[in-house]
């Protein structure tokens, strides 16, 4: 068994369509980072005033931010149009100092309504408590209560590092993970059928089985490795590009999760979106091996992978006006747990959202994981299924 994965895994990483997809999504993400390097540095005159407000959020640090508006305000040049429609110019250094202003107050902003939604949340627990008819309410509401106590103070800091950090995956990420996964899995079985390997596979006594696990734990490790790979060479690149400062701080900190309610750091949330992002793209994986099992064309797996992978962007683009008033609650719930929007791990952790489960209030994370695991032993049996009953044609 073992050989018969070592080979298979070498049949997986010689494919030349892999290898010039790995050197185009290595190009890429070499072009892109470097860009946004030289974004984050073009900015650099404003860190010694950014230093000024830096850390935990105070009174002072706040009414410095407000006074600092005002002044912006005062030097903008006003301009009115003729039809009445004003609008104002800033020079550049006025606007990055108001992007600085504008973290404080989305800061301040956040921590309100932490502290409003703690009290509202408290009024209701007492509400809810020994009502029969809303136990699913009650433990919501207090599950939401107890996260979100045991958040800490949000601060000021500079997020260069994180945003790069944390927004790979869900910016352009999720797409290369799926890309590399179908140029490696996408004719795993249709190779053995348009190579006519499949008659002497199918003729042996114990072939069949043999080579279906041999081809799905090769795939898994190529999972695995391309995972791993990404992550780690994401992470070193970061570092030497914008240090390692503020990891031990929570994700809070991070505008894209300024509202979100776990307690957890910018490193940890790395390591949990590498290991989502793992499991979805893998259980997509096992699709793509699923649908090769019963197609004959080499090109067919890699073109309905890429059409099943975007398909809420299909929907979302042909969706008529009129359906979008009941459509819009039920396409988020479907985006969040489609392969494509696990994959990109943003939508299950920015805000606090729970599954009504048998009464139980189940957060989007942990249902969002058991959901790729049914989805990918779904296709595991489809496979063994599928490449059992195959006939081999003349």
């Amino acid at each position: 068994m073992i050989r018969l994965m070592k080979f298979e895994l070498y049949k997986i990483f010689s494919k030349k369509a892999l290898i010039i997809g790995l050197v185009a999504v290595i190009l890429l993400y070499g072009f892109l980072s470097l860009k946004q390097y030289k974004s984050f540095n073009d900015y650099s005159y404003n860190r010694n005033e950014f230093k000024k407000i830096e850390g935990e959020l105070t009174k002072e640090k706040i009414k410095l931010a407000e006074e600092g508006m005002k002044e912006i305000q005062k030097r903008a040049i006003e301009h009115t149009e003729s039809d009445g429609y004003t609008w104002y110019e800033y020079n550049q250094e006025d606007l990055d100092m108001e992007g600085i202003y504008e973290q404080v107050a989305r800061t301040e902003g956040f921590q309100q309504r932490k502290e409003s939604r703690i009290k509202e949340l408290k009024e209701s627990i007492g509400k809810l408590e020994g009502k029969s008819n809303n136990k699913y309410e009650y433990r919501k509401a207090k599950l939401e209560y107890n996260m979100l106590q045991k958040l800490p103070k949000p601060g000021i800091y500079s997020n260069g590092l994180w945003d790069n950090l944390l927004g790979y995956i869900e910016g352009i990420g999720f797409i290369f993970s799926a890309i590399l996964v179908l140029l490696g899995l996408s004719n795993v079985f249709t190779e053995e059928y348009s190579t006519k390997v499949d008659r002497l596979i199918l003729s042996s006594k114990n072939g069949k089985n043999a080579i279906i696990t041999s081809k799905i734990f090769a795939s898994i490790i190529y999972t695995l490795i391309i995972s791993a790979t990404i992550a780690i060479i994401h992470l070193l690149v970061n570092f030497a590009l914008y240090g390692t400062e503020g990891l031990h701080l929570n994700i809070q900190n991070y505008w894209s999760y300024i509202d979100s309610p776990y307690n957890i750091s910018i490193i940890e949330f790395y390591g949990t979106q590498i290991l989502v992002n793992f499991i979805a793209v893998l259980s997509f994986g096992l699709l793509i091996l699923a649908i090769s099992s019963i197609s004959k064309s080499v090109i067919i797996p890699f073109f309905m992978g890429v059409m099943l992978y975007l398909l809420p962007v299909f929907i979302d683009f042909e969706t008529p006006d009129e359906m979008v008033y009941w459509y819009t609650p039920i396409m988020k719930i479907f985006k969040s747990f489609y392969y494509s929007g696990i994959a990109q791990v943003r939508n299950l952790f920015d805000q606090f959202k729970t599954l009504n489960i048998f009464g139980y209030p189940i957060l989007y994370p942990y249902a969002a994981v058991a959901i790729m695991i049914i989805l990918g032993i779904l296709s595991i049996v489809f496979i063994y299924f599928s490449f059992r009953r195959h006939q081999v044609k003349s």
